[in-house]
């Protein structure tokens, strides 16, 4: 149990049930979430294990997709996305649902990059052949 004095994060007036496991916020029992045991405060439940992933995720990944045909830049805008994506989503900024889609978005901007780079490469060994 709280001592006294200590009150619910969203409810000023009502004292608080719980300390939050996740981000250490006061809770009453209305604002209580449980989830495997765990106590946890109604926003700090919401971004771990309810919602959908945020639109920076989405789009990541969309970017990701769309530069498969020949847009390497796209590549390096969805790695840096998903980079910002994965930090906010440790940081408990953004709701855990995005993780999946920004490690995607990273993996295929990466591989974009990674093949256009090869790619240029060839180009440039062909050009040499041919001009021999």
């Amino acid at each position: 149990m709280i001592g006294a004095g200590a009150f619910c994060g969203v409810h000023p007036t009502v004292g608080a049930a719980i300390t939050c496991q996740r981000c250490g916020s006061f809770a009453c029992a209305q604002c209580v979430e449980v989830h495997e045991g765990t106590e946890y405060c109604a926003n700090c439940y919401q971004r771990e294990f309810g919602g959908k992933a945020s639109s920076r995720a989405v789009t990541a990944l969309v970017l990701a997709i769309v530069g498969m045909n020949c847009l390497w830049p796209l590549g390096i805008v969805s790695i840096i996305m998903a980079t910002q994506e994965i930090a906010a989503i440790d940081r408990g900024e953004s709701p855990a649902k995005g993780r999946p889609l920004a490690k995607g978005a990273l993996i295929l901007g990466w591989i974009l990059v990674a093949l256009t780079g090869i790619a240029v490469v060839a180009g440039i060994i062909f050009a040499v052949a041919m001009a021999s």
